[in-house]
């Protein structure tokens, strides 16, 4: 089956509505490799005006878009509902989004590719034949911004890989989305040197583009009820996290994404509470069982990395605040727990206060 997704620029909603029902079809797009080459293909290489939209120069005449934030936030929402489907943590999508606005990264700067190029090329005809060449950091080289410990949160320790055999089933069913550009809303500019061949295939195109139309608006209450019909049948079973995944619609199931929007409000935390509770005690019985499984089976060399790093950082649920990591009890540590990589540099407080000042000559600065 084909779908026509029509938009003036097919950069915004376009990208939006794609990349959802990618997320949900398939669980490629599901794990942090397939989630990364997603956004990729339809949001950097898709022409989506992150320079615009998000409004980085800051100009006065224009007004922010986070058409990039919305669709974060819908995935947010499935991995709230789904998080076993989900190889990533709500902490990857929370980092993801405050990446939008850190200009040292260029994934998320410009445009489009091509105003990209454009002013890599301009950057270095201005700097100096002596200079070190401009080379802007891409966003998913998370060990520019986080140490390995600190990497750990971003993956899902409850996530089950599809197993090998069951990929082999599944490989000759498995589709290759090919990204096609969207026909705009508006006519175009006609050119003076249209063809008479040129003007038959548009008017072919409009005329099968209004009869889908028309037949659609005219269907579409049938449609609806095909579509309840078919979300109540598919939530009244057992989710397959390795198949579709449809989103909880009702009121009630929709929540604000407290991690991303709340963080930094101290009133909004819950001291011991909150989704991080569960999953630590879930951590701390995974390890029990792991533990226990090795055991029996004397395989001390086959333990897994998570044992040794994540569980670790989430050992004492009664610690823990519902928006951790970005916020932990104050009576515990005054450190954050997702440290970046330049905080190994800095030395305990204790110690700084301890210590001399020392001098520095500058010299003639």
């Amino acid at each position: 089956m084909n779908v026509l997704l029509l938009e003036e620029n097919a950069s915004d909603h376009c990208c939006l509505i794609s990349s959802l029902v990618q997320v949900m079809m398939d669980p490629h797009c599901r794990t942090k490799i397939g989630f990364q080459s997603l956004i990729q293909k339809e949001w950097v290489m898709g022409g989506h005006c992150f320079l615009d939209r998000c409004n980085h120069l800051r100009q006065s005449d224009k007004e922010e878009v986070p058409v990039f934030l919305l669709f974060l936030d819908c995935v947010w929402q499935l991995v709230h509902q789904h998080s076993p489907a989900f190889e990533f943590t709500e902490t990857y999508l929370t980092v993801l989004s405050d990446s939008l606005y850190i200009p040292i990264f260029s994934t998320f700067f410009f445009n489009s590719p091509h105003q990209k190029d454009t002013n890599m090329v301009r950057g270095r005809e201005s700097l100096d034949t002596q200079s070190k060449p401009l080379n802007l950091l891409t966003v998913w080289d998370w060990s520019v911004q986080f140490e390995p410990k600190a990497q750990m949160l971003l993956k899902n320790p409850l996530y089950v890989e599809k197993s090998k055999l069951d990929k082999g089933q599944r490989k000759g069913m498995r589709f290759k989305h090919q990204r096609q550009l969207s026909l705009p809303l508006t006519q175009s500019k006609s050119s003076p040197k249209r063809g008479f061949f040129r003007e038959e295939t548009d008017h072919l195109i409009k005329n099968l583009l209004g009869k889908r139309i028309s037949k659609l608006i005219n269907s579409s209450d049938e449609l609806q009820d095909n579509f309840r019909e078919f979300y109540d049948s598919w939530h009244s079973k057992p989710t397959d996290y390795h198949g579709l995944l449809l989103p909880r619609v009702e009121g009630p199931e929709i929540k604000v994404w407290a991690q991303r929007y709340l963080r930094w409000i101290p009133e909004a935390q819950i001291p011991g509470g909150g989704r991080v509770a569960t999953m630590s005690k879930l951590l701390e019985m995974m390890e029990e069982v792991q533990s226990l499984q090795e055991k029996i089976d004397e395989r001390h060399h086959s333990q897994e990395a998570f044992q040794a790093e994540a569980p670790c950082l989430l050992r004492n649920s009664a610690r823990l605040s519902s928006l951790f990591p970005f916020a932990l009890l104050q009576r515990h540590s005054s450190k954050p727990v997702l440290p970046t990589s330049g905080w190994k540099a800095l030395e305990d407080e204790e110690d700084l206060a301890k210590r001399e000042d020392e001098f520095v000559d500058l010299g003639d600065v």
